[in-house]
């Protein structure tokens, strides 16, 4: 910033503004998302690298119309496939996995972000069930900005 202080307050914003716009695109996805089974999604994804190649996804994913409560989205651990650099993937992890109940223990998604803006994001891949009762069956599956 020192290299700023010469500059209009307007310019400093707008400059501040805009590398704070590049870090959020590039971001992507982050906010409130939907699938296309109409799964609402909270997620936060932040580099782990300088050149914001690799990211890392967090949040939760509500299933709370299935029963089976909100679920915590972690990235994929150190025994699971890789994430591509530029990819996007998480694991959705039920916190109360119960024999008793129809509900999976967890899903893993990899897919790639077509679209990302300040008003909407579409990320297109496929998911497939891990662990627990539900078939590992892949399936497609896509996140929107939530409407």
């Amino acid at each position: 910033m020192k290299h700023l202080q010469g500059y209009p307050p307007e310019i400093r914003f707008l400059f501040v503004l805009g590398l704070v716009s590049m870090l959020f695109s590039a971001c992507c996805p982050s906010g409130a998302l939907e699938d296309n089974f109409g799964r609402l999604y909270t997620l936060v994804t932040l580099p782990t690298d300088e050149s914001l190649q690799t990211m890392v996804t967090t949040g939760t994913v509500d299933t709370l119309d299935m029963g089976c409560g909100v679920w915590n989205i972690r990235p994929p651990g150190e025994l699971e496939p890789p994430v591509e650099p530029g990819d996007t993937a998480f694991v959705a992890v039920n916190p109360n996995p119960n024999p008793a109940d129809q509900c999976c223990y967890a899903f893993r998604f990899d897919g790639q972000v077509t679209v990302c803006s300040s008003t909407f994001t579409l990320v297109l891949g496929e998911y497939e069930n891990v662990g627990g009762k539900c078939d590992p069956v892949p399936g497609q599956m896509f996140l929107q900005t939530a409407q």
